[in-house]
């Protein structure tokens, strides 16, 4: 009983990705099972299947009587972008991150729908997602610093810019508050806002 648990483990070479006393992978091969995470009965994470430019998304729903099962798979490019590849997950929506045309975009999966999120101007270097609250932050071609957007529907709003010389970076979000860091050079700010 009780809510499930996630853990790594290495076990020698081969990489395990258990729940309870329950093994979910059981690869022999040397491509590793990354960045677990757990919303409710819902696990998901990431399977390398090439030798680090490539990925599957893995979810796993503890109350059905199924196994792990693909929902998207990504690239990471020439790994310009050390974000390609993050993920994170909350309620029923994961959201990742993928190479396209030599920027790392904003993919989003719920219910069985994905759509990409971000523009193809942007470079996203950090997603966060809580309910259907989805905020990240990138990089845009033509425009100094950072931007900090949010996901609309089926589109997103520009929620504010660090300006030249500033980066945004450790965004988090919970409900509709949002907390993030500035840094312009000569310290870093702890900012916060309220999406409504």
């Amino acid at each position: 009983a009780g809510p499930p648990r996630r853990w790594r483990d290495r076990g020698g070479r081969q990489r395990q990705m258990c729940i309870r006393d329950r093994l979910l992978t059981n690869n022999t091969d040397e491509l590793p099972n990354i960045t677990p995470r757990v919303s409710g009965n819902l696990i998901t994470w990431q399977r390398f299947t090439g030798y680090g430019d490539t990925f599957d998304i893995y979810l796993y729903d503890k109350t059905s009587n199924t196994g792990p099962r693909v929902i998207a798979s990504g690239s990471l490019g020439d790994s310009s972008s050390s974000a390609s590849g993050l993920l994170d997950f909350s309620g029923s929506t994961v959201v990742w991150t993928s190479q396209v045309n030599g920027k790392s975009q904003l993919f989003s999966y719920n219910n069985g729908n994905i759509r990409q999120v971000s523009s193809a101007q942007q470079d996203v270097f950090q997603a966060r997602v809580d309910g259907g609250n989805i905020v990240w932050v990138a990089t845009e071609t033509g425009i100094a610093g950072t931007s900090l957007y949010r996901s609309t529907g089926n589109g997103s709003q520009l929620l504010g810019r660090s300006g030249a010389n500033a980066f945004y970076s450790r965004l988090d979000i919970s409900g509709n508050r949002i907390v993030w860091q500035l840094d312009d050079m000569n310290d870093e700010e702890i900012m916060t806002a309220t999406l409504n």
